[in-house]
């Protein structure tokens, strides 16, 4: 194996691995990742079994061939070396040749044979989606993905189509994030619904440059095809919570106001929470909206806010870090408010032309 490749590329692909290779694993290889290169074109991948990553990166090949090398060190070399022009052989001594400028690196290799068996993307139908509407989905959804290990199947998105249109849902058990987003379904092709892990939906947001993404199944995987790369997720063995009783009942109390203002009184109010105390008080009545938050060993927050609102006086106890999760991973919009009363759920609505968002957050005893 011997070939030339552009340091900087290679960079951008070497730093989405990182968080794909297994940090302790007992199995040694898992550790690498595997480079091949034929027809001028570097093939990178990188697994954990149940999440693998594919990049074509073009290169000068001298001679065929494949290695498998330590991950985190080879990424460490990229992002060092001084040429943008660099220069890797495989040596009679089995060793890998890193060479750019006055600079060489020999790193101990293990051979491609021993590279675990991967899954390929599927190149059959599926559905076509903006990469950029996609990733704004996920940041939306991904922050209420469920981190309890023994809620396994509440652990990652729920990927499914619905009406011609892409629908991704996550819950941990107090929130909900239900996104519905535009997208171009093959005639004929029917979309399974799957649960991508949380470790999936992460690296789908960092697939910079990308126009369009490819979304497809095979067997157990659900596949994202990008123009010269692949993500392939295993879907989680559980079936996702029916969640639309939660996002077509809403209550009758309807607040109107704008995510910026909200968001900055929800931050202010809420620099007192620490420890298990981060609720936060509505008390909403005809246009104005006074939010109240306090800890008993700190103090008390209060501010007041003019809203759309002209029914009756409501007050209701909301966790301040799950609004300010969800307040930050939306756009500068107004936003709707739906309630019922203090012991019923809240759902906030952005007046986004680009995504259906519809967020559940349940309340709080305070």
């Amino acid at each position: 194996m011997h070939f030339f490749v552009e340091r900087d590329l290679m960079q951008q692909e070497l730093s989405i691995t990182q968080a794909i290779v297994e940090k302790k694993t007992t199995v040694a290889i898992l550790v690498n990742v595997l480079l091949r290169v034929d027809n001028n074109t570097l093939h990178l991948t990188a697994t954990d079994l149940d999440v693998t990553y594919h990049a074509r990166v073009p290169a000068e090949v001298k001679k065929e061939g494949g290695a498998t090398v330590l991950a985190s060190k080879l990424a460490e070399i990229f992002a060092l070396l001084p040429e943008n022009r660099v220069e890797l052989q495989l040596k009679e001594n089995g060793r890998l040749l890193i060479s750019a400028g006055a600079v060489n690196y020999e790193l101990a290799i293990l051979p491609p044979e021993d590279y675990p068996k991967v899954p390929r993307c599927d190149d059959g139908q599926g559905i076509k989606v903006s990469c950029g509407s996609l990733q704004r989905a996920l940041v939306r959804t991904i922050p209420s993905v469920s981190m309890d290990e023994y809620r396994y199947q509440l652990g990652g998105v729920c990927f499914k189509s619905t009406d011609g249109k892409l629908e991704l849902a996550s819950t941990d058990g107090h929130r909900l994030n239900r996104v519905i987003l535009p997208a171009d379904l093959e005639k004929g092709y029917i979309f399974p619904e799957g649960i991508v892990p949380r470790k999936a939906c992460h690296e789908l947001t960092k697939m910079e440059g990308e126009e369009f993404c490819h979304i497809g199944h095979q067997d157990q995987f659900v596949t994202f095809r990008f123009q010269n790369r692949e993500l392939i997720a295993r879907k989680l063995q559980n079936k996702f919570p029916d969640y639309t009783a939660y996002i077509t009942q809403f209550g009758e109390k309807e607040v109107g106001l704008h995510r910026d203002t909200f968001f900055e009184a929800v931050r202010r109010v809420s620099i007192l929470g620490s420890g298990k105390y981060y609720g936060i008080r509505f008390f909403l009545s005809p246009g104005k909206l006074k939010l109240d938050g306090s800890h008993p060993d700190i103090g008390e927050a209060i501010e007041t806010m003019e809203v759309e609102y002209q029914g009756e006086q409501v007050q209701i106890g909301f966790n301040s870090k799950y609004l300010l999760d969800f307040l930050a991973s939306v756009p500068s919009t107004p936003i709707k408010i739906h309630l019922k009363d203090s012991n019923s759920k809240g759902v906030f609505i952005p007046q986004d032309e680009t995504l259906d968002h519809v967020y559940v957050l349940m309340p709080m005893t305070l």
